[in-house]
């Protein structure tokens, strides 16, 4: 893919000549105009959104904002972004948990340093926080999360935990648990309570009452909430995790309890990250790097004016591997 250092060696001017071209500055003369032209014709060369962001007086970064980027659905989603960086642009990878450091970073990015653009992951921002980025017309793209007013690219994380239940139920489970972030705090998560609602309304289609027990919420410890519903008089015989890193966490536990997998505990993830195939994790897949590479096309359609879609749903699918069965 051609750059604009390309563009300025083929036409024999420097990079600031070719900018003033793209930016349609009368300082260029007609010969230097034509020769720019015709070496971004010739090498097909597509301007850099960023680029054009620089001219109005806008840092270079994309921030990406998430509250947690340790989570490797979050890393997956990141790579994607990466794919399509391009030579003017600085990536910044934002951590945000508590709410002084969630208003800094709207502060800094959509106020003292208005950014290219912002890309939140499982976000929820707040109608002010969204209005404060329209203002300095930064846009914004949002990932795991629908926003009103913002192109989201999102699941239908109902529709996936209802999957996953139908397929330990078509197994012949019905002690199923549902393992889960609590419904609680700043920063709950959203796909994590819809996959709850997913779970709970396949049992009910089942006619089967969710054990409230078995409904467990993640405070703490993924693995102390594991150990917590696998020690119960009557143990669960499928868990669904609410993401396969939690998943993972399951698994940990039924072999230090001895638990045969899937033989005595089935178990099911979402999302289908790296570890999943390894692990021959059953789960719930979904596109996440994919996603992260759309949401960087938003956002660069975005910045050149364009319309855009304001809701993009991606399809999920169920994985088959070796940590579900018929219970024994």
């Amino acid at each position: 893919m051609a750059t604009i250092l390309d563009v300025a060696a083929k036409a024999g001017v420097g990079v600031g000549t070719v900018s003033r071209v793209l930016n349609n500055s009368p300082h260029v003369s007609g010969p230097t105009r034509a020769k720019v032209t015709a070496a971004i014709a010739e090498l097909n060369y597509r301007p850099s959104a960023v680029a054009r962001a620089l001219s109005s007086g806008k840092t270079s970064a994309l921030p990406v904002f998430a509250t947690n980027i340790t989570l490797p659905s979050v890393t997956a989603r990141i790579r994607g972004i990466l794919d399509l960086v391009d030579e003017v642009h600085e990536l910044v990878v934002c951590q945000v948990r508590e709410p002084e450091q969630r208003f800094e970073f709207v502060d800094r990015h959509a106020v003292r340093q208005p950014a290219f653009g912002v890309i939140t992951i499982g976000v929820d921002l707040e109608p002010g926080e969204v209005a404060s980025f329209a203002s300095s017309e930064v846009p914004v793209v949002s990932l795991d999360y629908q926003l009103d007013g913002v192109p989201s690219i999102v699941i239908d994380d109902v529709a996936a935990g209802e999957a996953a239940t139908k397929h330990l139920l078509g197994l012949g489970h019905t002690r199923i648990a549902f393992l889960g972030d609590a419904e609680t705090g700043d920063y709950r998560s959203r796909a994590s309570e819809e996959r709850r609602s997913g779970y709970r309304a396949a049992m009910q289609d089942a006619g089967i009452e969710p054990i409230p027990t078995y409904d467990a919420r993640v405070v703490d410890g993924k693995k102390d909430a594991a150990g917590e519903v696998l020690l119960q008089a009557t143990p669960p015989t499928a868990i669904i995790a609410d993401a396969d890193s939690t998943a993972l966490c399951v698994l940990a536990v039924a072999r230090r309890m001895s638990l045969g997998v899937p033989n005595d505990l089935s178990v099911i993830g979402f999302d289908d990250i790296w570890a999943a195939d390894a692990a021959g994790l059953t789960t719930i897949a979904q596109p996440l790097e994919e996603s992260g590479r759309l949401s960087a096309q938003l956002l660069f359609s975005l910045a050149r004016g364009e319309d855009v879609a304001m809701v993009t749903r991606l399809e999920t699918n169920l994985v088959e591997r070796e940590t579900t069965a018929p219970p024994s």
